[in-house]
């Protein structure tokens, strides 16, 4: 293989793994807590939502998060939910925006640890 046809297939594979990069965390997010669609759900009250910036030598990717408490059998608890991955801050706020103008926000809970839980996204 030639020098150009290997920069062409590496650039051939960046335009199609790129869009799967950007969805990583909610894919992560489905395999880390496999089968929460069967958990008891729960109102939640966001306290804290933003926008994280990060930066390295290919650019600023921006990502939403919230933290948002929950009471489970009396006691409360805690949460914190990290969004996916965006090039543009518009994006990144946009998405913080559009989860918490649905009220209420549920979350479904780990019935045997409590401390778990997981953002209800719909």
């Amino acid at each position: 293989m030639t020098i150009k046809s290997e920069g062409l297939i590496t650039v051939a594979l960046f335009i199609l793994l790129a869009p799967l990069l950007r969805h990583w965390p909610s894919a992560w997010r489905r395999l880390r807590y496999w089968g929460s669609g069967s958990w008891p759900s729960v109102p939640a009250s966001i306290k804290v939502r933003g926008v994280r910036e990060d930066s390295s030598d290919h650019g600023k990717t921006y990502r939403p998060y919230l933290t948002y408490t929950y009471d489970w059998e009396g006691q409360e608890y805690i949460g914190h939910f990290n969004g996916d991955i965006y090039g543009l801050r518009q994006d990144a706020e946009s998405a913080v925006s559009e989860t918490c103008k649905r009220p209420p926000v549920m979350v479904r809970v780990h019935p045997r640890r409590p401390k778990t839980s997981v953002l209800v996204l719909k």
